[in-house]
């Protein structure tokens, strides 16, 4: 397990910080998941599609990073 912190809370994760930055990036258009302490920096309007989009490409990722799971169907 790897811990990221993303906006000041810390989540276990079986993949690191860089494919979930990655997805930020890709689905969201996001240029990091840091806080910067302004709000036309932190706060973002995004459509369901993308969002959705982006919660499967993380299922995807963690699912792709964790062997137990990719053995089952």
């Amino acid at each position: 397990m790897t811990e990221v912190k993303i906006s000041g809370r810390t989540f276990e994760t079986v993949v690191g910080p860089e494919p979930i930055e990655q997805i930020a990036r890709e689905h969201l258009g996001l240029a990091t998941l840091a806080t910067r302490g302004s709000d036309s920096l932190d706060f973002h309007e995004h459509s369901v599609g993308s969002i959705r989009d982006a919660l499967r490409a993380a299922y995807a990722a963690g699912k792709a990073a964790n062997p137990a799971l990719r053995a089952r169907r």
